[in-house]
C-alpha cells in the first residue's frame, strides 16, 4: 500500500513539474507591443499654436493635451492580464505619446484600457512616477487627479488672453470620469507572433472632445476646472475620441 502512495505521489510531482515547465514554455512567447496615440483635431494633426476649428466653428488652438491611461489589455478569446501600472500621455506638444508593452504571442481582436485614475489612487497619498504631483494633474486644493487636461487659446473664449481652460476629474460614486474604452482592431484578427514587435496607432479626436453628449461650445463653457456634472458630460465625450487606426509589424 505504501509503495502504491508513492509512486501515485511521485506521478503526481512529475505531471505538476511538467505542466510548470510547459506554461513557462508558453510564457516565454512574447511580442512586443508599442501603443502609439496621435492628436486630431480638423482631421489633422493636431500641433501646437496651430488654429483649428471645432465642430461648432469656433476657432482654437491647443497649448497642452493630456490624459491618464491604466488597466491596458488585449481583447482575445482568452483575454491577457491586464497591469494597474499608470501612464501619463502628453500629446500636445508631443512629448510623451506611446506606451511599450509585451503581451503572450496570439490572435487578438483589439485593446481595452482605461481612461483616467483608479479611484483608489485618487486618496492614496503622495506618489511616484506617473501620478507624481509635480507632473501638474493632482489637485492640491481638492484631493484628486485631472483625469483629462485641455488647454488652449481661442477668440470664442470671454476670458483674460482668449484662454480655455479644462481639467477634468472627479472619482467619487456620483462624480466619476473614469470611463473604460474599447477598441476593435481596423482589419479584425491580429497575430502577435512570438519575439516580434507591433505598433498599434491610435488617433484621438479632438473634435468628438468638444460633441457628444455635451455640445461644448467654448463661448458657452471657456473653463471647467471642477468635478461635477460638466466634468461627466465632458468624460462622456471624450471617451469616444479614440480608435485604431492601424496595427503594423515593426519586427
Amino acid at each position: 500500500m505504501l509503495r502504491f502512495i508513492l509512486v501515485v505521489a511521485c506521478l503526481f510531482i512529475f505531471l505538476a513539474c511538467q505542466k510548470n515547465s510547459e506554461l513557462t514554455e508558453t510564457e516565454k512567447k512574447r511580442s512586443g507591443v508599442l501603443l502609439k496615440f496621435s492628436a486630431s483635431s480638423s482631421g489633422e494633426n493636431t500641433l501646437p499654436s496651430v488654429v483649428y476649428n471645432n465642430p461648432f466653428n469656433e476657432s482654437y488652438s491647443v497649448n497642452a493635451f493630456r490624459f491618464y491611461v491604466h488597466n491596458i489589455s488585449l481583447i482575445a478569446s482568452n483575454p491577457t492580464s491586464a497591469s494597474n501600472e499608470h501612464f501619463l500621455l502628453d500629446l500636445v506638444p508631443a512629448l510623451n505619446n506611446s506606451i511599450n508593452l509585451t503581451y503572450p504571442a496570439g490572435n487578438y481582436t483589439g485593446l481595452r484600457f482605461t481612461l483616467g485614475v483608479d479611484s483608489i489612487r485618487n486618496y492614496s497619498g503622495a506618489q511616484t512616477g506617473a501620478l507624481d504631483p509635480s507632473n501638474g494633474m493632482f489637485w492640491t486644493w481638492n484631493s484628486g487627479y485631472i483625469m483629462a487636461k485641455l488647454e488652449g487659446n481661442s477668440s470664442s473664449a470671454a476670458t483674460p488672453e482668449n484662454k480655455f481652460e479644462y481639467h477634468i476629474g472627479g472619482y467619487s460614486a456620483d462624480q466619476s470620469v473614469i470611463r473604460n474604452v474599447e477598441l476593435a482592431f481596423p482589419d479584425g484578427n491580429v497575430e502577435l507572433e512570438d519575439n516580434t514587435s507591433h505598433t498599434i496607432n491610435i488617433k484621438v479626436d479632438l473634435d468628438k472632445w468638444f460633441s457628444g453628449d455635451l455640445p461644448l461650445r467654448i463661448a458657452e463653457h471657456p473653463v471647467i476646472t471642477t468635478p461635477g456634472e460638466l466634468a461627466i458630460r465632458v468624460a462622456n465625450n471624450y471617451q469616444r475620441m479614440f480608435s485604431v487606426i492601424s496595427v503594423t509589424n515593426t519586427e
